[in-house]
């Protein structure tokens, strides 16, 4: 198991795109991951890898979610493209307004689009991906963020407050 969440790691490396702005365009899953030694895992082990994999980036999360869980979050999307949420730092909160389009959802502090939403610039954004929902009944969302806005781990105190 360790040995192909190192090469997957490896292979993500390799292959991956670098962008001016950072990680934030909309990517492919087999531009993170080696997707055929992903192919030939059962469900849990390919969560278990997504998960492994994220914990050693310094600008990214990865979780799972079920068949069900992800129609619901994309049907919701589509009903309310833009959304604000809060998330906690410490003993206080910002907000960000996120924007979904397709598989993707872009986000920036609501203050910055206030003040002209045509430059407000993204620095997070959420792609889902269902490449594993028909056979394995998952699908794995990766959020890629730049820390030098938020840290790491306010971003996975917030997954938890959230829920």
């Amino acid at each position: 198991m360790l040995s192909l969440v190192k090469n997957i790691v490896q292979y993500s490396r390799i292959y991956s795109r670098h962008f001016s702005f950072g990680l934030l365009g909309p990517r492919k899953l087999d531009e993170l991951t080696n997707l055929p030694l992903l192919k030939v895992e059962d469900g849990k082990t390919v969560e278990k890898i997504w998960s492994e994999f994220h914990n050693e980036q310094e600008n990214a999360l990865g979780v799972s979610l079920s068949k069900d869980k992800c129609n619901q979050l994309l049907h919701r999307a589509g009903e309310s493209p833009m959304f604000l949420y809060p998330v906690f730092k410490e003993e206080k909160y910002f907000m960000l307004i996120s924007q979904f389009q397709d598989s993707y959802f872009f986000s920036t502090y609501l203050e910055n689009y206030k003040q002209n939403p045509s430059t407000a610039s993204p620095f997070l954004s959420c792609s889902i991906f269902q490449d594993f929902e028909e056979k394995k009944g998952i699908s794995l969302l990766r959020v890629d963020f730049l820390p030098e806005y938020i840290p790491k781990q306010v971003w996975m105190n917030s997954q938890k407050s959230i829920g």
